[in-house]
């Protein structure tokens, strides 16, 4: 996986990384595909793909936003 390939060890790059690993397979799993393709598909498509990875995390951007909305009107 090339886990210790990346210079990241300084400050927050750890624990970003981490979250982002740990993300990925929901963002993959919650995100529309016009044609249906596996989640490791997805996967596979974003790391080859920055125009579909950008879809994926702009999806749970939108998600995030609509989930603070609904916050906000239930108070």
């Amino acid at each position: 996986m090339g886990d210790d390939s990346p210079r990241n060890r300084k400050d927050n790059g750890p624990e970003n990384l981490a979250l982002m690993r740990k993300l990925a397979p929901h963002l993959a799993q919650v995100t529309p595909t016009a044609r249906k393709q596996s989640m490791r598909g997805k996967l596979t498509r974003a790391d080859w793909d920055n125009d579909f990875l950008l879809k994926l995390v702009s999806f749970a951007s939108s998600l995030a936003t609509d989930v603070e909305q609904e916050k906000i009107q239930t108070r």
